[in-house]
């Protein structure tokens, strides 16, 4: 049986739009031309759950919510594996699309 679909939707800041976790789904949405994607918004910078870390093995010591959405905003990205959010809320499994 072929699955297919989305698990779990992308996490986005309520307020710019800026994608905090799911960029590699939304690329592949894109490049399928969906029209409807999953996303839960977040008051990124009010909800003290969620915090923003770097990955080990980025060159940069320490990232801030700030930078996340001006780079967001901006024509310029971050390094793949550059900032790493933890989200204390639980994220729901929207299930398989079949």
């Amino acid at each position: 049986m072929e699955r297919r679909g989305f698990y779990n939707s992308i996490i986005v800041n309520s307020e710019t739009k800026v994608i905090l976790d799911g960029h590699h789904k939304w690329n592949a949405a894109s490049k399928l031309k969906l029209t409807k994607i999953p996303a839960i918004l977040v008051d990124y910078y009010e909800d003290d759950s969620i915090t923003v870390d770097v990955w080990p093995t980025c060159d940069k010591e320490k990232i801030t919510k700030k930078e996340i959405i001006e780079m967001g905003l901006s024509d310029s990205l971050f390094p793949p594996t550059t900032g790493r959010h933890r989200f204390e809320f639980k994220i729901p499994n929207i299930g398989l699309i079949r």
